[in-house]
């Protein structure tokens, strides 16, 4: 799922058995991508 996700609720879709990832555009916000800033694109990504 990615829609209604965000790093609160993440880890909840997460515990269930038939989900295996999510996603979200909390994770990469336009700014932090515009920056290049890939290494705090990876640490939201594991947040």
């Amino acid at each position: 799922p990615t829609g209604g996700i965000d790093a609160e609720s993440a880890p909840s879709y997460l515990a269930l058995a038939n989900v295996i990832t999510v996603g979200g555009s909390w994770m990469a916000p336009n700014d932090v991508v515009a920056r290049g800033d890939w290494q705090a694109i990876t640490a939201l990504a594991h947040a």
